[in-house]
């Protein structure tokens, strides 16, 4: 290692031997906090199942106005491709 990095290394240990170097904790000191783990968890649970039933609904709406489309284009088939009436068997004989 070079000088340099050597120095760091030891200014860095004396500084957390006298207390003015702390670790970095996240979230807090867990004394202070110790339900935010299980906070955290449940929140970003709560957070998938919400975005996942949205999906789900937007996917079910989607099948729903494809459903409609091809229905309207059932009906609309049927009124347009209709086979004329034979004009011999509309009028009633009488005999």
């Amino acid at each position: 290692m070079s000088i340099a990095r050597e120095d760091i290394r030891a200014e860095t240990a004396s500084a957390r031997e006298d207390g003015r170097l702390r670790p970095y904790v996240f979230a807090g000191s867990c004394r202070k906090r110790p339900f935010a783990r299980s906070l955290l968890i449940a929140g970003f649970s709560a957070f998938v199942l919400v975005a996942l039933s949205g999906a789900f609904l937007i996917g079910l709406a989607l099948v729903g106005v494809l459903a409609a489309f091809i229905g309207g284009l059932e009906l609309v088939r049927a009124q347009l491709c209709r086979k004329p009436a034979l004009g011999a068997l509309d009028r009633q004989v009488v005999g």
